[in-house]
């Protein structure tokens, strides 16, 4: 195999995994366009306090 077949094959690769990757990528945050609402929930924090949804409304929450 010559060396611009092999750097042709190499650059084909790495297009075709950016590719994969970017789909990948926004099937998983494809939710986050929406403007659905999160369910009404409280949460107990760490520190023993109670919070809901309503409350925090408009801000970037992770819940785990």
């Amino acid at each position: 195999m010559t060396h611009n077949t092999q750097e042709s094959i190499t650059r084909r690769r790495l297009v075709t995994a950016s590719v994969v990757v970017g789909l990948g990528v926004s099937l998983a945050l494809g939710g986050c366009g929406t403007r659905d609402e999160a369910p009404a929930s409280t949460f107990v924090l760490l520190d023993g306090a109670k919070t809901t949804t309503a409350e925090l409304k408009g801000k970037v929450t992770l819940v785990n």
